[in-house]
């Protein structure tokens, strides 16, 4: 928590307390800066998403379904610009490969909309859905992206294996202002992602 932050919470019993001791001292809003701060985020170089593709594909059990659904996720994530929340939500008939979209259903401001998806995108998708339906359930409702008991991925799961995998390749903290210190696997757009998923 920052000194602003602080300030922040600070100001309203500073306030109640001067009516019964008239000398308290309630620090202007801003004394300290700005509480709440929207954290720049990490924008992905090419380089950075065809070493985090290639770096899920060395997930074991290597040529198991898990390497492929993580380069599958990450890829998604970059090639599409869908937030984390929002691809672990995806059930197999949010994936429309016939028509080569995606729906996401209730995303922010609870607002739906379905996306084109990129020819490459679509044969990446059907080659993780075609092992997939070989280890789930295949109905329209059931998770596109499954845990190890065939329910929606857990974000706690993606994160804990996103900071492994970052922690293997090497990636540092950043130093630039307002930067989160480290990458997060989020959406964030790289042009080599459609070429890197096929």
């Amino acid at each position: 928590m920052t000194a602003a932050r602080r300030v922040e919470i600070l100001r309203p019993f500073a306030a109640y307390y001067r009516q019964f001791e008239v000398n308290t001292e309630v620090l202007p809003t801003h004394a300290l800066g700005r509480g709440h701060r929207r954290l720049t985020p990490h924008i992905y170089t090419d380089e950075e998403i065809l070493q985090l593709l290639r770096h899920a594909d060395c997930l074991a059990p290597l040529g198991g379904l898990r390497p492929l659904m993580y380069r599958t996720l990450f890829g998604l994530l970059a090639a599409v610009g869908l937030r984390l929340s929002e691809a672990l939500k995806l059930g197999v008939g949010d994936v429309d490969l016939e028509a080569a979209t995606i729906t996401v259903r209730q995303s922010k401001f609870h607002k739906s909309r379905c996306l084109p998806i990129h020819a490459s995108v679509v044969r990446a998708l059907t080659e993780y859905r075609r092992m997939r339906d070989r280890h789930a359930d295949p109905d329209p409702g059931a998770p596109f992206f499954i845990s190890r008991t065939g329910d929606f991925l857990p974000r706690d799961t993606v994160e804990n294996v996103f900071k492994r995998m970052r922690s293997r390749l090497g990636w540092r903290a950043t130093r630039r202002p307002r930067q989160p210190s480290h990458p997060r696997p989020s959406a964030h757009h790289g042009s080599s992602a459609c070429s890197a998923l096929a």
